[in-house]
């Protein structure tokens, strides 16, 4: 009776185990994902600030896409109306947009090809900040898990083992 309550104590807890495993995985290679997007669009940005023309904008209108959507289809246009003229407005998609009419962003523009256009949407550092914590915390929780199992086995008493008496 007590080796079955042992057993489902056993599986029980090594169903635990791998579950936040699972978990701590899956976590972890969200935070890469962030962290991999968060650099590209970081490299992209000082790309652009070093090779194209930067024009102040301001956001005219914002639209979801469809209602319960988190995409929405953000219109920006410069305060300056010789560069309207030249630029016009320009359309961005974007996800989750804690944007509100009338602010400012910088977009970057080649002026050879005024189609080539990068808007900075001031998301790079928190997209870094999200990307460095989910990668750091499930980390440290496993080295910590692994530490735990590792001193939790050293603590077993060794297993006793009797040797017939020799006469």
């Amino acid at each position: 009776m007590k080796q079955a309550k042992n057993s489902k104590k056993n599986l029980l807890c090594k169903i635990i185990v791998i579950l936040v495993g699972i978990i701590l995985t899956g976590t972890f290679c969200y935070g890469i994902l962030l962290l991999g997007l968060g650099l590209y669009e970081h490299h992209t940005l000082q790309n652009a600030k070093t090779h194209y023309t930067a024009v102040p904008v301001c956001v005219t209108e914002i639209t979801q896409m469809r209602p319960d959507d988190p995409w929405y289809i953000v219109a920006l246009e410069p305060p300056d109306a010789k560069a309207r003229d030249r630029l016009g407005v320009t359309y961005t998609n974007v996800f989750r947009s804690k944007l509100q009419t009338g602010d400012l962003l910088t977009l970057y523009y080649d002026p050879d090809a005024p189609q080539t256009r990068i808007v900075d949407l001031k998301t790079t550092g928190s997209q870094l900040l999200r990307g460095t914590l989910c990668t750091l915390i499930p980390a440290a929780a496993g080295i910590m898990l692994l530490l735990y199992r590792r001193r939790r086995n050293k603590r077993k008493p060794p297993a006793v083992t009797i040797c017939p008496q020799q006469p």
